[in-house]
């Protein structure tokens, strides 16, 4: 039963760490892609 408790425990902290991950790249790709169109001076439809 301590083994089960234990990897359940370390699948849910990996998932949670790439949740983090992916949350923190979307935002940089989104600051990098805003800085870009700004910079061109492009602007789109509301």
């Amino acid at each position: 039963m301590k083994d089960t408790s234990t990897t359940v425990k370390l699948i849910g902290t990996l998932l949670v760490a790439a949740g983090l991950a992916l949350v923190l790249a979307g935002g940089t790709t989104w600051i990098m892609v805003r800085s870009q169109l700004v910079a061109e001076n492009i602007t789109v439809a509301e």
